[in-house]
């Protein structure tokens, strides 16, 4: 689909940054780093091209181009749940976390039942060894979204909080 559109309008950046984004997940690192930037060439003014292209800029070890892209995204898009959440995503994946603690508690005054945040909060504060924030914050995820990587992580913070029961528990349910 993204091609046809590029065959309609080839400076189309939503369909530049969709095909990028493919190349990024196939590991064809060239051809998404050169995709991203064509589709801020054409619109610099797009979010999800500066969103997307920090996630691929975190896989390549280029932390702080990823932040900068990412802070871009939620500059363009304020509102948007989804380039808040990744802005704290990305500040935690460069384990800045008090930043991506900040981040995304401010994230959730948007919307409190984004299950996302919840479980990024929750990694954020595992790594801070915050365990009862940590615990608090992947439960609701897990009661969001029922997501078995939700879940993992959950029974990583119990297990680590020194509560190997729960952590066991969560481990049995996930296996079952």
């Amino acid at each position: 689909a993204a091609r046809k559109a590029l065959q309609i309008d080839p400076e189309l950046a939503e369909a530049h940054t969709a095909i990028a984004h493919i190349h990024h997940y196939e590991w064809e690192w060239a051809n998404a780093e050169q995709g991203f930037r064509r589709a801020l060439e054409f619109n610099p003014g797009y979010p999800h091209a500066h969103s997307r292209y920090s996630q691929y800029l975190t896989s390549r070890g280029r932390l702080e181009e990823a932040v900068v892209e990412a802070r871009r995204a939620e500059e363009l898009d304020p509102l948007s749940v989804t380039m808040k959440w990744h802005l704290g995503n990305i500040l935690e994946h460069c384990r800045r976390h008090d930043e991506a603690i900040r981040q995304l508690q401010e994230t959730l005054e948007l919307d409190p039942n984004y299950p996302w945040v919840h479980w990024t909060l929750g990694i954020s504060y595992t790594n801070k060894s915050m365990f009862a924030d940590a615990i608090a914050s992947l439960e609701k995820a897990v009661a969001l979204s029922k997501s078995p990587s939700f879940m993992a992580w959950l029974a990583s913070a119990y297990a680590m909080s020194g509560n190997t029961v729960q952590a066991r528990k969560l481990l049995g349910e996930l296996m079952d």
